[in-house]
């Protein structure tokens, strides 16, 4: 039997609040040949999508939408525990 393997694309979490940065990051990810996964702008989509789409990584924005921070919220710790790297 012959078993062909693909190697899967690195999946990446944007959570960034201000579109134009956000749209820029992502441009740029793609261009490095990762996958975005989703692009989140509070700490609560964060969580959301993390939980939904598994990245291996997130990149996140320290002040985020609706006085949420990406430090002291939910979803660096949720994403820490699900053994995913995050980057600020």
């Amino acid at each position: 039997m012959f078993l062909c393997t693909r190697r899967q694309k690195m999946r990446v979490l944007i959570v960034e609040d201000e579109a134009l940065i956000a749209s820029y990051l992502e441009a740029l990810v793609v261009s490095f040949g990762y996958e975005v996964c989703a692009l989140a702008a509070s700490a609560p989509e964060a969580v959301e999508n993390a939980a939904i789409h598994m990245p291996d990584v997130a990149l996140m924005d320290i002040r985020l939408a609706r006085g949420t921070s990406g430090i002291e919220a939910p979803p660096a710790k949720f994403m820490r525990a699900k053994a995913c790297a995050v980057s600020f």
